[in-house]
């Protein structure tokens, strides 16, 4: 297995990088909403993450991706042995990127707006 840590790259190191990626780990202990994290969904990886901020909105553990208990290098390692070798791999990410598109993308979020606004106008 070929490990990558990046930083400070730019946008298309992140795709690239993304793009060629197989896991991606998001060990944090403090997240906002995770941008990277969604990112790295879409472009089809096996997301292995920690249930921080807004992490858990988005990975649903087993199912579009896998949570780790905490940031320790024993949990992680742990979850990342029982991702590689579960049975339905291409289904979580299938499942992850969906989400994301169905959730995420940006006609999705201008309806919500807009019907955010109507409710408003009442």
């Amino acid at each position: 297995m070929n490990i990558s840590i990046v930083e400070n790259a730019t946008d298309y190191e992140v795709q690239n990088n993304l793009y060629n990626c197989d896991v991606f780990i998001q060990p944090s202990r403090y997240e906002g909403s995770s941008l990277t994290t969604l990112e790295a969904m879409v472009h089809g990886c096996l997301i292995i993450a920690t249930p921080v901020g807004g992490i858990p909105d988005k990975i649903i553990n087993y199912r579009t991706g896998f949570l780790s208990k905490d940031v320790t290098p024993e949990s992680l390692n742990e979850i990342l042995k029982i991702a590689l070798h579960h049975e339905n791999l291409s289904k979580i990410k299938e499942c992850a990127r969906s989400f994301v598109e169905s959730t995420y993308d940006i006609s999705v979020s201008t309806k919500k707006y807009i019907e955010l606004y109507k409710s408003l106008e009442k």
